[in-house]
C-alpha cells in the first residue's frame, strides 16, 4: 500500500535519466556543433538587425541636423524681413 506521503513517487519512471551506460550520458559532438551553428545564426541575425538600426539612426540624425539648420535660417530670415524698411538693420 502506498501512503499519501509517497504517492507522488509512484508516477516517476522506474529508472532515472542519468542512470545508464557511460556512453549514453553527455552530449555528442554533433549535438554541440548543431548548437554552435544555431547560436551563430542567431548572433549574426541580431548583428545584422542592430547594424541596420544604427544606419537608420545615423540617417535620422543627419535629417534632424538639416531640419534644425533650416529652422534657424528661416527664423533669421523672418527677423530680417520684419525689420526691413525700419532702418534698424544692425539691431536685428
Amino acid at each position: 500500500m502506498v501512503t499519501a506521503r509517497c504517492r507522488w513517487l509512484s508516477h516517476w519512471p522506474s529508472h532515472w535519466p542519468w542512470e545508464g551506460r557511460p556512453r549514453d550520458r553527455g552530449l555528442t559532438l554533433v549535438e554541440l556543433m548543431v548548437t554552435v551553428v544555431i547560436a551563430g545564426l542567431m548572433m549574426s541575425g541580431s548583428f545584422v538587425f542592430f547594424a541596420g538600426q544604427r544606419r537608420v539612426y545615423d540617417t535620422q540624425v543627419k535629417v534632424l541636423g538639416v531640419q534644425q539648420n533650416l529652422w534657424a535660417s528661416m527664423e533669421a530670415l523672418s527677423r530680417f524681413v520684419r525689420a526691413a524698411g525700419t532702418g534698424m538693420v544692425g539691431c536685428v
